[in-house]
């Protein structure tokens, strides 16, 4: 897999991953992931499948040079884990976003766990095919008091725990807990083009998908990558600018329609 220690302005990008399922125990398992003093950590657009996790911040302490800050993942596919599609572990981060990935097949969905971080938005992914009694969405620790958790699309009997310690099993219920900071999460089957045990498949929606024309225009997200990379410049002082990745997985520019569809693909 990917591992990041201690970095500033990383982007993995169109990255694929598979098969990473090591012996040893530790944070190490995931397909993409990394851990102490990251800022402005961009996940996008990566193909993760068949592995023990998919993205994974861990870890905090050790030789990091400060707090971990600006945490992104971003539109990317990630199907059949063993454990977790996407989480955030040890404390790491204190501005931390997932946006627009499709997460197929997995024990706990998206999972920040213990109390940090500070700043949560979990937007426009969708969740589908989880094992068991875990969680698609789960926030542990009194910090994680106001996330913002918007535009999902999860199973249709979801288990969801946005930090209040209680598990809903109807998203009108989790939605009503935070009507500001819940909007427009909604459940049922995305209905893929298709998918495999395996990992393998489109993951792409069909006509019909309750996830097409679903979300309100984030595009937060996506200024606020154009800003970071506009800022910059190489060793010569040249300014660099930044690509437009107002696109799904596919390339395919977003919106098709006047709302954005959930996941990582737009029908």
């Amino acid at each position: 897999g990917f591992w990041v220690k201690a970095g500033l302005h990383i982007v993995v990008s169109e990255a694929l991953a598979y098969g990473h399922i090591v012996d040893n125990s530790g944070e190490g398992q995931a397909q993409i992931g990394g851990q102490y003093g990251l800022d402005q950590y961009w996940v996008m657009f990566s193909r993760l499948r068949d592995g023990y996790a998919g993205i994974r911040f861990a870890s905090q302490g050790g030789t990091g040079t400060g707090g971990s800050r600006r945490l992104r993942t971003l539109g990317n596919v990630i199907t059949n884990m063993q454990e977790t599609a996407i989480a955030v572990y040890g404390g790491i981060g204190s501005d931390v976003a997932h946006a627009f990935n499709t997460c197929h097949g997995y024990v706990d969905g998206i999972d920040h766990t213990p109390d940090d971080p500070q700043i949560v938005k979990i937007d426009c992914n969708i969740l589908s095919g989880r094992s068991g009694a875990a969680y698609d969405i789960i926030m542990e620790g009194g910090r994680n008091t106001q996330p913002k958790i918007r535009y999902n699309l999860v199973p249709a009997s979801p288990r969801l725990d946005g930090s209040e310690g209680s598990t809903s099993t109807s998203v009108a219920t989790f939605n009503a807990v935070s009507p500001t900071n819940r909007q427009g999460n909604v459940s049922g089957s995305p209905t893929y083009v298709s998918q495999v045990s395996s990992g393998l498949g489109n993951f792409a929606l069909q006509a019909g998908s309750a996830g097409i024309d679903a979300a309100s225009l984030l595009t937060d997200y996506f200024d606020e990558y154009s800003a970071m990379i506009d800022s910059l410049t190489d060793a010569d002082g040249n300014a660099y600018s930044a690509i437009d990745i107002r696109k799904d997985f596919a390339g395919v520019a977003r919106p098709v329609n006047s709302l954005y569809d959930i996941g990582a693909y737009e029908q």
